[in-house]
């Protein structure tokens, strides 16, 4: 495997749509360089550091954000 065939399979393998051969092929790519090996610890623990569901938080600023326009849209209907 050549490097950029390395780097294009990273999007699938963090998604998990690698097939078995891939996988095994991303594998010993890394076993076989260090250099990626490091890239990759650093991209993995990215990833793994990022939430993977919207927060509550995140959840209540949205409602209250939708239920705000809701109210200056009624609000603009009323003036008209």
């Amino acid at each position: 495997m050549k490097s950029q065939e390395f780097k294009d399979l990273i999007p699938d393998y963090i998604l998990g749509k690698l097939t078995e051969d891939q996988d095994v092929a991303f594998s010993k790519y890394l076993e076989n360089h260090p250099e990626a090996l490091n890239e990759w610890s650093t991209i993995k623990k990215y990833f793994d550091t990022q939430e993977s569901e919207p927060s509550n938080k995140m959840d209540a600023t949205f409602y209250a954000f939708l239920e705000a326009e809701v109210d200056n849209s009624k609000g603009s209907k009323v003036k008209q």
